[in-house]
């Protein structure tokens, strides 16, 4: 369902340098690395200093610093910080996406909520949306943020194919004094301004979650995404440094699902065609947790707890609907439509000179248990909804939160033009 989610942080040309740099620390020991990463089976989740090479985070409050825990790629001060638009408001948003999805859909939403919103208060007038359907497009894509560029909007917020491949035209944007917003993925241009959930937390919550329903031992299956797109290359290593920690964990597997409930599930059912030993849980990085526990019940098997990245409400439904019969499950949300609602929030902010202070805005995921399930869950919903959940209210990156990034924070819908 949300492949296309993770396909705009697909690694390119430099993959391989920037999985070889996720756990190494500018400013920080070998010594301490090494130190974290023999945390305590079952947590907590160790403390990793971010790439910090220019002193930024180290030098920031205690909500930047746990906001950027592991941040696996180097932050730097926002080229942006001191931005001007190039005229007072009402602006014009441009919207670069990068295909057609369920997601897409959810996102879209929470974009024409706000810019609704917005329009009423003359902050904005219009919003181009410009859609390909090609998941590794980068070419049409760098052409839709030109055509942005030439049709002067005032700032960009796209879901990238690449996190390389769209550095010219994120320059040449920046030329036109027109910030452009990556959304759930990582530009490697400081002129990109990377709003996502922080990677390394999206990973180690769940597994480090799943070893103490696992009682931190037993055989663990995991269900790998796309192999070598950075955010799910990153939630992965983090959740196997979590693994790592605890020896009686056993991996007995590792299949691809491609984000696809279906082909999640086909592989699953392949993998336990040749291993009838027990299986008690399952890591999965995203969008296939149906599948997953779809693929135990075609086998007649127990369905072990499965671990919900960015979770979704089908998966959320069969837990809710069976933990009276002692199911556990365990999830972190990554919404669509709340995520394009923060997105807004941090571009209109920009807009209105409240400087941003970083390249990378990182939200710390909320961490979904028992206690909060039904919070997650709409009554109207059931096991065969493949959407993304939402949560409560202020449940993601609320108003208080993004301030942190702001040198002059202020209520985004309160500007006096």
């Amino acid at each position: 369902m949300r492949s296309s989610r993770f396909l705009r942080g697909a690694m390119v040309a430099t993959l391989a340098t920037l999985i070889g740099m996720v756990w190494v620390v500018s400013g920080v020991s070998s010594t301490k690395s090494v130190a974290n990463a023999k945390a305590a089976c079952g947590g907590p989740i160790p403390t990793k200093a971010p790439q910090d090479p220019q002193g930024v985070i180290g030098k920031s409050s205690a909500a930047i610093k746990t906001a950027f825990n592991g941040y696996p790629v180097p932050v730097h001060p926002s080229p942006w910080a001191n931005f001007k638009p190039n005229h007072g408001p009402p602006w014009v948003i441009g919207w670069a996406w990068n295909e057609l999805n369920a997601y897409e859909t959810g996102n879209r939403s929470g974009i024409d909520a706000r810019f609704a919103q917005y329009k009423k208060l003359g902050l904005v007038s219009s919003y181009v949306p410009t859609l390909t359907n090609q998941a590794n497009g980068a070419q049409q894509q760098a052409q839709q943020i030109r055509t942005d560029v030439q049709k002067k909007v005032d700032i960009i917020i796209s879901a990238l194919t690449s996190p390389t491949a769209l550095n010219p035209v994120i320059q040449e944007a920046a030329k036109a004094n027109i910030p452009l917003i990556s959304e759930s993925g990582t530009a490697t241009d400081p002129h990109s301004v990377n709003v996502q959930g922080n990677p390394y937390l999206l990973g180690a919550q769940t597994a480090t979650a799943l070893v103490n329903i696992m009682h931190q031992k037993g055989n663990l299956l995991i269900v790998d995404g796309v192999p070598g797109l950075s955010i799910a290359t990153f939630s992965l290593a983090a959740a196997k440094e979590i693994f790592k920690n605890c020896p009686n964990i056993h991996v007995v597997g590792e299949v691809v699902g491609f984000f696809s409930q279906s082909t999640a599930k086909n592989e699953v059912l392949k993998f336990l065609a040749t291993h009838p030993g027990k299986i008690d849980a399952v890591w999965q990085d995203s969008s296939m947790a149906q599948g997953v526990i779809s693929a135990f019940q075609q086998t007649g098997r127990p369905v072990p707890p499965v671990a919900d990245t960015s979770a979704d409400l089908a998966s959320l439904a069969y837990w809710l609907h069976h933990k009276d019969k002692g199911y556990r499950g365990t999830a972190n949300g990554d919404p669509a439509k709340r995520m394009a609602e923060a997105v807004w929030d941090v571009a209109l902010r920009m807009l209105e000179g409240q400087g941003i202070k970083y390249t990378d805005v990182p939200i710390v995921p909320p961490v979904i248990t028992t206690a909060n399930l039904a919070k997650w869950v709409p009554a109207n919903w059931n096991e065969n909804t493949s959407r993304t959940a939402e949560g409560p209210a202020n449940s993601w990156a609320p108003s208080s939160y993004l301030d942190n990034f702001f040198t002059h924070p202020a209520d985004p819908t309160k500007f006096k033009k």
